[in-house]
């Protein structure tokens, strides 16, 4: 085990322990509605560690996914296909909502085999594998077909073989979407339509990179405090995939929304190494038609629903959809690759050749 993993495991046990303190703080009273906070399971416990698989014994495992509903989803198909294609030897714990902890957090204990199955954006966790910030790459990808190229053909699932240099047995790639830009005055057709435009982005020096090479003002912000900002006009703008806006209702006080496109962002769904090494050939294989089953439904679904959002935002509420011209999206990435930002990329990649490989094969 590498210093990393050990270093991953501390934080596993401090997670884990939150978690404990959360249990025992949380009283009822919530409502029906809302589902209690499953505890992770503890260490060196039987969900930790499934034994038996190979006399038929049925192996239970812990699942925690996000909160994008088309997520959701396609975690109950991974869950209702692996469980009847291993005829009930395999069980699926399925803890979506993020209950068990944020997108790191729960990979981190994954690694460490405190949980067995993680859903996580590749953003978060790129620090644990630095070949992940390709997906940070502003422009990388133009069309969801093109992500589809690579996440679901050959270089994707070496990467997500790669995952195996940190204790992850990568399963699949699910869509988190595109990024796009809102605002309730400015609407973005061309690269100059963002000139010093103060824009919320996450903590991460890439998204900074990309938006100051386009000419804004980038401005971190926890995304919590984002409604209030931009009510407040402490900001002009903010960027975010299309769960997100719709999640946190920024659509309510947004006025414009731009069809910038300017990251593209994968789910992964992500295994512990050793647990998928302890199953049977005929488990594996269940969970190989499930991933396969979860991502053929989340990608439709994924897509569906940002058809039936624009929709609705541009129809009933009265929302201005700009959507820039091919010709404004290859000066959008004229921009940020002169502006050094897919060189940034590149030096934080333990394999930048990867991030060429994926150009070569798109063009």
């Amino acid at each position: 085990m590498n210093k990393k993993i050990k270093r991953i495991g501390l934080v596993a046990l401090a997670v884990l322990l939150a978690f404990s303190v959360a249990a025992c703080a949380g009283g009822g009273g919530g409502g029906g509605a809302a589902p209690a906070t499953p505890a992770a399971p503890a260490p060196g416990g039987d969900a930790a560690a499934p034994d038996g698989a190979a006399g038929g014994d049925v192996v239970e495992l812990t699942f925690a996914n996000v909160s994008i509903a088309t997520a959701v989803e396609a975690g109950e198909v991974f869950k209702e296909v692996a469980e009847r294609e291993s005829g009930g030897t395999l069980v699926i714990n399925h803890h979506p909502m993020n209950v068990l902890g944020d997108d790191r957090s729960v990979v981190e204990l994954t690694a460490f085999g405190e949980i067995h199955l993680a859903t996580s954006s590749t953003s978060p966790i790129a620090s644990m594998h630095n070949d992940l910030f390709v997906f940070d790459a502003p422009y990388l990808f133009l069309s969801e077909e093109q992500a589809d190229e690579i996440l679901q053909g050959p270089i994707g699932q070496q990467i997500l073989e790669d995952m195996t240099a940190i204790g992850l047995r990568g399963l699949m790639f699910w869509e988190n979407g595109f990024r796009y830009f809102t605002s309730d005055h400015i609407p973005v057709n061309t690269v100059d339509d963002v000139s010093g435009v103060t824009v919320r982005v996450m903590e991460n020096e890439i998204h900074i990179a990309l938006w100051r090479a386009l000419g804004a003002n980038p401005t971190p912000m926890a995304m919590p405090e984002v409604f209030t900002a931009l009510q407040q006009g402490t900001i002009d703008a903010q960027e975010n995939t299309i769960g997100t806006i719709d999640g946190f209702g920024l659509y309510e006080i947004q006025s414009h929304i731009s069809l910038t496109r300017h990251v593209y962002t994968p789910f992964f769904v992500v295994m512990h190494d050793d647990t998928w090494n302890s199953l049977t050939s005929e488990q594996q294989n269940a969970i190989r038609v499930a991933a396969q089953a979860s991502v053929d439904f989340q990608l439709q679904a994924a897509r569906d629903n940002d058809i039936r959002l624009f929709n609705y935002w541009e129809n009933e509420r009265d929302i201005t959809i700009s959507r820039p011209t091919p010709e404004a999206m290859a000066e959008f990435q004229a921009r940020v690759v002169d502006g050094g930002v897919w060189d940034l990329i590149r030096s934080r990649m333990d394999n930048p050749q990867l991030m060429d490989d994926i150009l070569d094969q798109l063009n």
